[in-house]
């Protein structure tokens, strides 16, 4: 049963672990992380409470400027890097959900 489940995992992470799908998902994850924080600062009261709390832990006042270039500097292999060590023999669940057979 364990080495069946292992194998699963491998299969899992070579079926979505394609350079394509992986590259796709970092472009439309970037997206939505640096289009959340844009509409973050949108309100004026949440820019100038994230500006005070950036500059009293000394990251600086300015720091949304600098962090949309740091969120798209991200490649995919520091995404994979991580991923690795995050989830590489971490037990998990893998639910397979499928229609009911007609007939």
């Amino acid at each position: 049963m364990i080495g069946e489940s292992d194998s699963l995992r491998r299969q899992f992470i070579n079926i979505w672990g394609t350079k394509f799908l992986l590259s796709v998902t970092t472009q439309i994850a970037v997206a939505k992380i640096v289009g959340q924080k844009k509409i973050s600062r949108a309100d004026l009261g949440n820019l100038a409470s994230t500006s005070a709390l950036d500059e009293l832990y000394g990251i600086g006042f300015d720091d949304y400027k600098r962090l949309r270039a740091q969120i798209e500097a991200v490649t995919l292999d520091e995404v994979r890097a991580v991923a690795r060590r995050t989830f590489d023999g971490a037990p998990f669940v893998l639910a397979v959900v499928r229609p009911e057979p007609q007939g």
